[in-house]
């Protein structure tokens, strides 16, 4: 019986230090840079660095033409999903073209099409935020300000290790930073916004360990009951 009850204690003290282990973000071997490197500074207006891919969406308003205008989302093929706007190409080119390809478009209805076209980015927001889901944002949206988007970081959530992964690479940022809606740059599509857990050591490591040593001291009561 003492042999056995060595080996239950022995079992829990492991499973405790097993469960002492943090866990590490899902973000596996992508490099990790300082908070804000790498990143471009806000833009005022759309450049060439801008670039729509399947499953964001070409805002376009035409002057005086609503059946023109619209939200259209782009295709696996890189097309408008707009009934008018099937044959434009608008994925993975800057939008000065997008912009181009649209006005040789509508001259065939006016001679001067006056029309305005807005890029919104597919992005990813998870973790420790209020409304974690996919969001179609502007490119002038800054990190800080997509996290807010999403119901902004929980009390649980870690808002100085936030982890951005974007073209395969992952960016940690520090949102507590004053300077850190001006500094760490815009929303790109495919950006995923992971915002972590702080740990909780009485929640997540010496709970669990108190359960199993009350499992095992449980079984070893039971055990004396039992003996004649």
């Amino acid at each position: 019986m003492r042999r056995f009850v060595v080996i239950l204690l022995s079992w829990s003290s492991a499973a405790a230090a097993q469960s002492a282990v943090p866990a590490s973000p899902p973000i596996a071997s992508a490099a990790v840079t300082q908070p804000g490197a790498a990143l471009d500074a806000p833009r005022a207006e759309f450049d060439d660095g801008v670039r729509l891919a399947p499953g964001d969406v070409l805002r376009v308003t035409v002057w005086r033409r609503p059946e023109m205008s619209g939200d259209s989302v782009v295709g696996d093929d890189g097309t408008l999903s707009h009934p008018l706007y099937r044959a434009i190409v608008v994925a993975g080119v800057p939008m000065a073209t997008v912009e181009s390809r649209m006005r040789s478009f509508l001259l065939r209805f006016n001679d001067d099409p006056q029309f305005t076209i807005e890029p919104m980015v597919r992005i990813s927001i998870t973790g420790e935020v209020r409304n974690a889901n996919v969001y179609t944002l502007s490119p002038r949206t800054s990190i800080g300000q997509a996290v807010e988007m999403a119901g902004g970081v929980t009390e649980r959530g870690r808002r100085n290790d936030v982890q951005l992964v974007r073209g395969g690479k992952a960016y940690a940022i520090d949102l507590s930073r004053a300077d850190a809606v001006t500094s760490l740059g815009a929303v790109r599509s495919g950006d995923q916004i992971l915002v972590p857990r702080h740990h909780d050591f009485f929640r997540e490591y010496l709970a669990p360990g108190a359960a199993v040593t009350a499992a095992v001291a449980a079984v070893v009561n039971a055990t004396r009951a039992r003996r004649p």
